[in-house]
């Protein structure tokens, strides 16, 4: 049987990096993120507050990005198919 990745373990390496540099600094809401992503399997499941903080705080600009892509994290997730 095939494991499900959580979402924490699907960010790309730079931006687990950035969140663990700001956890100095922010710690309680990047624990609170952290925290939210350790426990989420599904993109589906979060919410734009969510998506927002994991941006804000891995200093991964939304600026240049599509409403789907910020959407569904194409800049701060790895893909998953399903068959790791």
């Amino acid at each position: 049987m095939t494991k499900i990745p959580t979402l924490y373990e699907r960010l790309k390496p730079k931006v687990r990096a950035k969140l663990k540099e700001n956890e100095g600094k922010y710690s309680s809401s990047v624990r609170e993120v952290i925290a939210k992503f350790e426990s989420t399997y599904f993109v589906g499941d979060l919410t734009i507050d969510d998506m927002r903080r994991v941006h804000m705080f891995s200093d991964t600009s939304y600026v240049d990005q599509s409403a789907i892509s910020i959407i569904w994290g194409d800049e701060i997730f790895e893909d998953y198919d399903g068959s790791n």
